[in-house]
């Protein structure tokens, strides 16, 4: 809406919403005697001063005028706020004080100018605070109705502006520009402040149908057992008895789908909006999902921001896939909110009856694997559990139980690669890598092993063995090549950890300013608190902690601004394309531009070429790291390559293997 139609609107009475207009009776019932008394209180002032110098009329018939009124209006007020009133008399008195408070800006300004003709420079001055106090004071009085308050600043301040304006002395026209100031953050403030007025009004109306349909799905304690409060749908209990249901009826429906749901990006829309505005998104999260999956179909709010759906499967339908996009789709759509809309997106995991389950416990495992799937690989997408899947459960149930058997001290190994700083190669730190070597299933990757390893709780005495032997490498190295070393979500909350850690560093001799901790977002979002102390403790050691991965989450910025990181990592992602992709460039050219106006140095991953090392250093990134300068190498290899580099194996000013 453009400028003119935005004042314009708010001087009208929004007839076509009762709430609100009640909403502002009942608040102007306790602010108008307020403005009342601020009126005759400062008449009087002014009058007094004046009283002798200017006429009578002006002086005590005016003010005696002003305060009666003020009293019987007063009076009048405190007497409708005791009394209940329908909507016509509601709207008839709004449009009253309309009237009225436009006459008082005219005529209080008018009266006050008048008694400004008498008088020393004094009074003259009492004239001008009068003017500019009561005006600011009466506005803020009548905040909750706009109509009032802007058209009492703005025709007092026009007022203020003219007849002090003309004045022709300097202090009186710097008076007048500062009203005129003053009246355009006012006007801003009535109008900004109306808008959050009205959006709380409808949303407390809003949550009040919501509760009141809550409170009619408590009518029985085996329903209440069985449905969520808040949505009116299924809950993990409820969704578990559809299940069976299903399953028991599979006769008549052979083929069904099991879906688990969550939405990406909700705890950050909830802590920017509130709690109010994240019981709207999941109410229309469950509203938008009942329409997806039809009246064949079930909705459960299983807790949380997570939801279940049960799915009939037609022959003549889409496929499943195609069918859990249309539904993440749905959940894409913004997500309209009392103050702005919330964009947040859902991801989807789905299971098929009988092919990925015959029980509703297998069913819902599957589910949950392929809602993981999702998330680990591209969230806001739909998952299928497939026999791939099933493959990859079993190749995971043999790697967690070889890490309760391991000998990480023989089996586990590191490998380094380095990272460089740009323009001229020269190495700065090495980050270490787990290698796990395992008698009978291999080498297997660390993202396989470390999440298991979390899950098993094996995960800090991973941690643990693989940093001695990372910092025994270390002290082979100059002393100006740094080493950065990743912590897991678990390690960054287990202040035992931390301690072993800095024992460790202690014990080895290695400066703590060389080493360097690798954290990912996931990690931060695990517990923030623990995490924020664990950083500070390391940086009182005089540890480096680095930012990993950053770019790929929903939340990083507000890391980077709550927390003291020395280094950012660019998520590889953003380098894969940068060369042909100008989107990738100017994502990259913001993130090193807010770490050079930070203080923190940024590092991108994953470069394998020269012309992508050429286009970052051009875009300002300090240090890089990929396979065109070494692929990851062991301990052995790392004196080899530095004595290589140092010996002038360069190319075009960077660092080759």
């Amino acid at each position: 809406m453009k400028l003119p139609g935005r004042i314009t609107g708010m001087f009208r009475i929004r007839t076509d919403q009762p709430e609100v207009i009640r909403a502002q009776l009942r608040a102007l019932s306790k602010q108008i005697p307020l403005v009342y008394f601020l009126l005759s209180t400062n008449v009087l002032a002014l009058s007094a001063t004046h009283f002798g110098v200017a006429p009578a009329w002006l002086t005590v018939v005016t003010p005696l005028v002003v305060l009666l009124a003020s009293i019987a209006r007063s009076l009048d007020w405190i007497r409708f706020s005791r009394r209940p009133f329908d909507l016509a008399e509601g709207i008839r008195r709004l449009r009253n004080l309309r009237t009225l408070a436009t006459a008082l800006a005219i005529l209080m300004p008018a009266w006050a100018i008048a008694l400004y003709q008498y008088g020393d420079i004094y009074q003259h001055t009492h004239v001008a605070f009068f003017m500019s106090v009561t005006v600011v004071g009466v506005a803020i009085c009548l905040i909750h109705f706009p109509p009032a308050a802007l058209s009492v600043m703005l025709v007092v301040a026009a007022a203020f502006a003219v007849q002090f304006g003309l004045e022709g002395n300097r202090i009186y026209l710097a008076l007048a520009i500062n009203m005129v100031l003053i009246a355009f953050i006012v006007v801003h403030t009535i109008g900004t402040y109306s808008k959050a007025f009205n959006g709380a009004v409808m949303t407390r109306i809003a949550l009040k149908r919501q509760n009141a349909r809550t409170r009619r799905l408590a009518d029985g304690n085996a329903r209440l057992a069985l449905h969520d409060h808040l949505t009116g749908l299924a809950n993990r209990r409820g969704f578990f008895r559809i299940l069976e249901n299903a399953i028991a009826g599979a006769a008549k429906a052979p083929r069904f789908a099991v879906g688990l749901i969550d939405l990406d990006g909700f705890k950050q829309a909830n802590d920017i909006y509130g709690h109010a505005a994240g019981d709207q998104v999941l109410v229309e999260t469950g509203r938008r999902l009942r329409e997806m999956v039809g009246k064949q179909g079930a909705v459960a709010r299983l807790g949380g921001d997570e939801f279940g759906i049960l799915l009939p499967l037609d022959e003549g339908c889409d496929d499943l896939r195609t069918q859990g996009q249309k539904i993440c789709a749905a959940l894409a759509q913004p997500f309209a909110l009392a103050n702005g809309a919330a964009r947040l997106s859902g991801s989807l995991g789905l299971s098929t009856y009988p092919a990925s389950g015959l029980d509703a416990e297998m069913l819902f495992d599957r589910a949950d694997y392929a809602l993981y799937f999702a998330k680990s690989h591209r969230t806001g997408t739909a998952v299928v559990f497939s026999s791939e899947h099933e493959a990859l459960i079993h190749r995971n149930a043999e790697i967690e139980q070889a890490l309760r058997t391991a000998d990480f001290e023989t089996e586990l190994s590191l490998e380094f690669q380095p990272i460089v700083r740009a323009g001229d190669g020269r190495v700065n730190h090495f980050e270490a890598l787990a290698r796990w070597d395992h008698p009978q299933l291999g080498r297997i990757a660390p993202d396989r092993f470390f999440p298991l390893a979390e899950k098993a709780g094996l995960v800090s005495e991973l941690t643990v063995n693989l940093f001695g032997k990372a910092l025994q490498a270390a002290r082979l190295w100059p002393a100006e090549i740094g080493l950065s070393f990743n912590l897991s979500a678990r390690d960054l909350v287990t202040p035992e950890v931390g301690l072993m850690l800095v024992a460790a560093i202690n014990r080895s001799g290695i400066t703590p300013s060389r080493i360097a901790f690798e954290i990912t977002e996931t990690a931060l979002l695990r517990d923030i608190e623990e995490a924020s102390r664990m950083i500070a403790h390391l940086h009182a050691l005089g540890v480096k902690v680095a930012l990993d991965d950053f770019g790929t989450g929903y939340s990083s910025l507000s890391y980077v601004h709550e927390l003291e990181f020395d280094w950012v990592k660019v998520d590889r992602r953003f380098i894969e394309h940068i060369t042909a992709n100008e989107r990738s460039q100017k994502v990259v050219k913001t993130i090193v531009d807010m770490c050079e106006n930070l203080g923190i140095e940024s590092i991108a991953e994953g470069v394998e070429n020269r012309q992508q090392a050429e286009m970052l250093g051009e875009l300002g990134c300090r240090y890089l790291q990929g396979f065109h300068f070494a692929q990851p190498m062991t301990a052995q290899g790392v004196a080899s390559y530095l004595a290589r580099v140092r010996g002038g194996s360069k190319r075009n000013g960077q660092a080759v293997a």
